[in-house]
């Protein structure tokens, strides 16, 4: 981690290139099976997913140390380093601001995801099996924005320059889906504001880490994903 700059980052950028990776290939796979069997099979889909999923984990190794401890000092100190967590979080002022942004992107993501967008779209005539071809075709696109964040951001010169413009963006390809109907036109905002949002994110985690202190890193990133959820 030392020996090697940007790794930080790099590991976020590469961590969501991976998982629109996923979404690509799920998008077509849905597309497919919802045209050949109907949408309810999705449920079926996902949970066979999960058990695959929990399948492989079953041959990961651990590598650690077992330690004796005591279970009610243990507890006490979880509840302690939760505490001076909170208590950081809440009075530093760059983290905290990061952490309500986070809620309300998390907010955004799901009244701008399938909870709004998929239903507008079925109104103006867009089919069911389409959703996964469209996923697809908008994913293929994000593997490689995370790439393009940190060139972005360096032409930005600072990272609020590039929170404010790739929000600027997020914004009004919401903003502009009021004044349309145009099937073509709303599913180039939705690439829009996806892609924005691919550049966003890496650079945001990876910002909210360059604040934290190591020893208690994972007990904020816990909170952090705790009041996201």
């Amino acid at each position: 981690y030392k020996k090697k700059k940007h790794l930080v980052e790099e590991y976020y950028v590469k961590n969501k290139s991976f998982v629109n990776v996923s979404m690509l290939v799920s998008g077509i796979l849905g597309a497919i099976l919802v045209k050949s069997l109907g949408i309810r099979v999705i449920w079926l889909v996902t949970g066979v997913a999960i058990l695959l999923a929990t399948f492989v984990y079953l041959f990961g190794e651990e590598h650690f140390k077992k330690k004796k401890q005591n279970i009610t000092k243990h507890a006490k100190d979880v509840v302690d380093y939760t505490k001076k967590s909170i208590g950081y979080s809440l009075h530093h002022h760059v983290i905290f601001w990061l952490m309500l942004s986070s809620i309300l992107m998390i907010a955004i993501y799901f009244f701008s995801g399938s909870f709004s967008w998929f239903p507008f779209l079925e109104s103006l005539g867009f089919k069911q099996h389409w959703f996964g071809y469209l996923s697809s075709a908008i994913f293929s696109l994000c593997i490689f924005a995370p790439y393009f964040s940190r060139p972005l951001l360096k032409k930005a010169k600072s990272h609020k320059n590039f929170f404010l413009i790739v929000l600027s963006v997020m914004f009004f390809s919401l903003f502009l889906v009021e004044f349309t109907t145009s099937l073509i036109v709303l599913v180039i905002l939705l690439g829009i504001f996806w892609l924005a949002s691919n550049f966003f994110i890496p650079i945001r985690d990876n910002y909210f880490q360059m604040f934290v202190p190591k020893r208690i890193r994972a007990t904020v990133g816990s909170v952090k994903g705790l009041l996201s959820s």
